[in-house]
């Protein structure tokens, strides 16, 4: 499929994709899915071939190739982010919200009309996670996930990426230089990632039901 979706508007799109899905899941067909769009490629794909000027830059599970720190570059910064593979284990009816848990904690997301126990996966964007160093007290904010620093880079800008170990996920942040100077952030170090509950709105395909 070579960019099937790029002509089409967000309706369209919305339209087809579970059809795609459908076909790699319930068919079983292997599917050689061509795209320059993201989040059809984290919604999609098991796999990722990452090319740069002709040559193959990265290959590996896509929660894997997303999450490296080297690749902004080329996946674009804005759009840079994890996957976490995740289970429904509840859902919370009067505040329309669904929890979802993995082994490294639990998240909090507007509600997913998926029974408990589906598998799901979620994209958490490096841009909506927020780091602190200490136990986050009296906030709005309803997922805090505790990991350890597992890489920093930096960029010719403003901005600074750092790889987090939470149980066995690895997720991408994106911070200003400023502020991981001021938390003095090194490799290593305990802290803790903050994710606000609206930036994962399956509405807005963060969270898709492909395990």
């Amino acid at each position: 499929m070579d960019e099937p979706l790029a002509s089409l508007d967000a309706a369209r799109k919305g339209e087809i994709m579970p059809a795609i899905e459908r076909l790699r899941d319930e068919g079983r067909i292997p599917i050689l899915y061509v795209s320059h769009a993201l989040d059809e490629v984290a919604r999609l794909a098991d796999s990722l071939v990452l090319m740069a000027e002709g040559r193959v830059a990265a290959t590996g599970r896509v929660d894997d190739v997303l999450s490296r720190l080297d690749l902004p570059p080329l996946t674009g910064r804005y759009e840079a982010g994890s996957i976490v593979r995740v289970r429904i284990t509840a859902q919370d009816e009067r505040f329309a919200l669904t929890t979802l848990t993995f082994p490294g904690g639990m998240l909090r997301v507007p509600r997913i009309d998926r029974p408990i126990g589906a598998e799901l996966r979620v994209r958490l964007h490096a841009r909506d996670i927020a780091i602190s160093t200490k136990p986050p007290e009296a906030l709005s904010v309803l997922n805090v996930l505790k990991g350890r620093i597992t890489g920093i880079a930096m960029d010719s800008g403003p901005f600074a990426e750092l790889t987090l170990a939470v149980g066995p996920a690895i997720i991408l942040a994106r911070i200003t230089k400023l502020s991981r100077e001021t938390l003095g952030l090194h490799d290593g170090q305990d802290v803790y990632a903050l994710v606000k509950s609206v930036a994962l709105d399956p509405r807005g395909e963060t969270v898709n039901e492909h395990g």
